[in-house]
């Protein structure tokens, strides 16, 4: 629905203008994360090469508890989902794997 600008299956659940501003920064210059800034719920790709990973300006998502994550990358016409339970996960580097598998994936 958010990839669609708001539509989902032909039905609108939010205006053009409600998913415009969501994934938009609105931290006005406050630090957040290397390359990125926050929306309305979501951090936001504001810098691809300072954020140091694969991916799309604009690109927009965020993690959960147990080392979940998803991001919607509308450059790429692409939702990812990934569902894990692990806790603790700070070791882990599966994510950025995950990361770097998809976008090596595309295909002009």
């Amino acid at each position: 629905m958010l990839l669609n600008g708001g539509e989902l299956e032909g039905a609108r659940i939010l205006s053009r203008s409600s998913v415009k501003l969501m994934t938009v920064d609105h931290l006005a210059g406050i630090p957040f994360r290397p390359g990125q800034g926050f929306g309305l719920g979501f951090s936001v790709v504001k810098d691809v090469g300072e954020r140091g990973l694969p991916g799309s300006l604009g690109e927009f998502g965020w993690g959960g508890a147990y080392h979940s994550t998803y991001w919607v990358d509308p450059a790429e016409d692409l939702v990812v989902v990934y569902m894990t339970q692990v806790i603790p996960s700070g070791p882990l580097d599966d994510q950025t794997k995950l990361r770097a598998l998809v976008y090596q994936a595309i295909v002009p």
